[in-house]
């Protein structure tokens, strides 16, 4: 019985060459599932063999072991489907083994070597195809990819070339081969390397052309990647092919992601024709397969060049045509974040009242909507506390209290918006305005340290002593943590502060 733990490289090939023999020998000897059987141990065996370096002397011993067992399990499956003596997914299963043990072979990069292991990825995955299993297609592809991937761009591009040359004889291939080439395209963009993005996605989209093997959909999107590495790579230098490229990609097939990279490209450059950015924003935010997620992007590019009208224009389009959607509340907010931002101020007041008078009528908003219309609220109202304008913080505070519904009585959030509001009563001393607002965060909120500070200091103001003992008991009752201890401690000065007034 053969030792199947043994991890040597000599050791591993004898078993591989013993199954392969199994194989091809007694192949109609064997049932499904010994078949089965074989071929797996195969792949084990092959997954735990190492690439072959010619430069160690034990690998180059058994580097025409590899060599013969790969041949003669390829010329078996060749065989097996012109004779029909074994079934589809067997037959595949024998170019799957030899394809796997074909990129094992060690020795130089050379156009021989590339083309037979480009047409032996190729063949294996149509074979894998032709008995219907996609994933496995897939993965015998994904080892001619990751072959690609491995090697110096020198090395892949001339792999790239000795594979296109077959396709005179493979015809069939084309598709493959400009997905392989596609696939590279988008592992070198996503690593940064656009250079080489650009050359893998030309390739592409040439093979596709060349052989008519690809539908214009995966044509155009091959198109757009490779625009977008254009303007990646040089905004300046290849604004032009940008250009030129996205719109052969638009003629093809028009999507909303290659209009709004059209309209990326607009926006790049040195100077661009007013009238044509705003066609070209229109025309991205009216095509019938656009997103409101993709809408809101294309605007948020004319935000980071600082055009203005363009938001503007590009706002209102989008919520007429999305106005009876879930997704206008997300435009909404958008939008209020803009206003806010940008300090359009009275603007953004008058779509909060729109926002909050929606609301009041039973539109229901996302959770998460809400929290993000807070926070942009509570946001602006800090902003405006810092500058001193209280009377403002209050109208943005107020704004962020209508949006409660009433669930939330005995939240922190709402103890520490009356919080807020008590502080600015007190900056403006309208004591009385601030009393209420604490009592409303005590109401919310009873065993905060700050809420019980704001009634001491209050109570003081007002020369409220009875108040003020009851608010310094409520303080001593609060968690003893570092906070409150300062709490009592300027309370304490500030009591000693107004007594020495007075």
């Amino acid at each position: 019985m053969m030792d199947y733990g043994d991890t040597s490289i000599l050791s591993t090939v004898s078993q591989i060459q013993a199954l392969t023999k199994e194989l091809v020998k007694a192949k109609e000897e064997l049932d499904k599932e010994r078949f089965s059987h074989v071929v797996n141990k195969l792949l084990q065996l092959i997954e735990t063999l190492p690439a072959v370096d010619l430069s160690l002397v034990e690998h180059r011993a058994v580097e025409p072991l590899v060599q013969s067992c790969a041949v003669n399990l390829w010329n078996e499956a060749v065989t097996s489907k012109n004779e029909g003596t074994v079934l589809v997914d067997q037959t595949a299963a024998l170019r799957h083994l030899a394809c796997k043990l074909l990129f094992r072979e060690g020795g130089p990069i050379v156009a021989e070597k590339c083309k037979k292991q480009a047409m032996v990825a190729l063949k294996s995955a149509r074979a894998w195809l032709d008995c219907g299993n996609p994933s496995m297609a897939e993965e015998t592809l994904g080892l001619s990819e990751k072959a690609f991937g491995q090697q110096q761009f020198e090395n892949a591009s001339r792999h790239l070339q000795a594979s296109r040359e077959m396709l005179v004889k493979f015809p069939e291939e084309a598709a493959y081969l400009s997905m392989l080439s596609y696939n590279c395209g988008v592992e070198r963009y996503n690593g940064g390397r656009l250079q080489e993005a650009v050359y893998w996605l030309r390739q592409s989209y040439e093979i596709g052309k060349e052989q008519h093997a690809v539908s214009a959909r995966h044509q155009a999107r091959t198109l757009r990647l490779l625009s977008s590495a254009y303007i990646d790579w040089d905004p300046e230098k290849y604004h032009d092919l940008a250009a030129n490229t996205v719109a052969l990609a638009n003629a093809d097939c028009s999507h909303p992601a290659g209009l709004y990279l059209k309209l990326r490209i607009l926006l790049c450059a040195a100077e661009d024709d007013e009238t044509t950015t705003q066609a070209a924003l229109r025309d991205c935010l009216h095509h019938p397969e656009l997103t409101a997620e993709l809408g809101l992007t294309a605007i948020d590019l004319c935000v980071k060049n600082s055009r203005h009208n363009l938001v503007m224009s590009g706002l209102r389009q989008l919520m007429e045509r999305f106005e009876e959607k879930t997704e206008a509340d997300s435009i909404r907010l958008f939008h209020l974040k803009y206003l806010l931002h940008s300090c359009h101020l009275a603007e953004a007041e008058t779509l909060v009242n729109q926002i909050i008078e929606r609301r009041s009528t039973r539109h229901r908003f996302a959770d998460s909507i809400v929290k993000q219309l807070q926070s942009l609220l509570w946001e602006q109202a800090s902003s405006s506390f810092e500058v001193k304008q209280y009377e403002e913080c209050l109208r943005w505070y107020s704004y962020a209290l209508r949006l409660f519904d009433g669930s939330e009585n005995g939240s922190e959030d709402l103890g520490k918006l009356f919080r807020n509001r008590c502080a600015c009563f007190c900056a403006l001393k309208q004591l009385d305005q601030a009393k209420q607002a604490v009592e409303q965060a005590k109401k919310h909120d009873p065993l905060n340290a700050y809420t019980c500070y704001m009634q001491f200091k209050i109570a003081i103001l007002q020369e409220n002593v009875v108040y003020a003992l009851q608010a310094l008991e409520d303080l001593c009752l609060c968690k003893n943590d570092n906070d409150m201890q300062d709490l009592i401690s300027l309370a304490a000065q500030l009591a000693f502060e107004v007594i020495t007034c007075l």
